[in-house]
């Protein structure tokens, strides 16, 4: 009777968090968004200040989960994230909130957005807001990025283009080597453990764990691109080592069980 009472609290728990997080979305973008871009600051201001809000939101997002008792979040080497500037963050994707966890860390964070999410009527005003760029155009993303990179920003890449299964072994495509040689740029590689295992592909939220969840950010070494464009190797195979070491910095004591 008690397994199935907490069963029933994790899944109420769960949802209950989700809800706030939609309608934190919402509150966002018809409340708080509008009054804000009104204020007579130029658009790269506003943008950080957008930015900052959402980073603070995300952050109340995962300390509510660890109050109701669902996760235990932990970050390591956390003092690692305020000298990441003008670079890319590279992360597995082991769950849907994966982004969630990276953003509240990174004021500054930029990111890459599936073209689906430019089209929901809510989420395109933060989207937009916050300077967060569209996949839809290949040469318009490059030369986003690149503009993105030289504020300052952090840009947040999951290579491997979708969640993990879990279970199976991580795949990593070569977009972000590719867009890290072309502009230039260093790589900052973090890892995330789940265990078990929550919010996979093709697992609804319902589907929830048997025990609080342990959820650990682990920030990575800093990759440095000159080595990668020093050995005048054809771009393909540059990229295709480059991402190798991506792989084996994130590889390195990884979990998701």
């Amino acid at each position: 009777m008690l397994k199935r009472l907490d069963r029933l609290w994790r899944i109420f728990a769960t949802g209950f968090s989700f809800t706030i997080f939609g309608t934190g979305g919402l509150v966002l973008s018809l409340l708080v968004l509008p009054p804000l871009l009104l204020l007579p600051v130029p658009v790269s201001e506003k943008r950080l200040q957008v930015r900052w809000l959402v980073s603070r939101v995300f952050r109340f997002f995962f300390g509510m989960m660890h109050w109701l008792g669902l996760v235990k979040y932990r970050v390591v080497d956390r003092k690692f994230v305020k000298h990441d500037r003008g670079c890319l963050v590279v992360a597995n994707h082991p769950t849907l909130i994966d982004v969630v966890s990276l953003i509240s860390l990174y004021t500054n964070a930029c990111c890459i957005v599936k073209k689906d999410l430019w089209n929901n009527i809510f989420m395109k005003k933060i989207l937009s807001s916050a300077g967060y760029i569209p996949n839809d155009d290949p040469e318009a993303l490059l030369r986003d990025c690149d503009a993105s990179l030289a504020r300052g920003d952090v840009l947040i890449i999951f290579p491997e283009g979708t969640r993990t299964v879990p279970g199976r072994e991580m795949v990593m495509q070569r977009g972000a080597a590719h867009i890290a040689l072309r502009l230039k740029c260093p790589i900052r590689t973090i890892r995330i453990d789940v265990n078990p295992s929550i919010l996979t592909k093709n697992r609804p939220w319902y589907h929830v764990a048997d025990r609080r969840i342990n959820f650990t950010v682990s920030i990575k070494e800093r990759i440095a691109i000159e080595p990668f464009l020093a050995e005048n190797l054809p771009h393909s195979l540059s990229a295709r080592r480059l991402t190798q070491k991506m792989r084996e910095n994130i590889d390195v004591g990884l979990t998701n069980s």
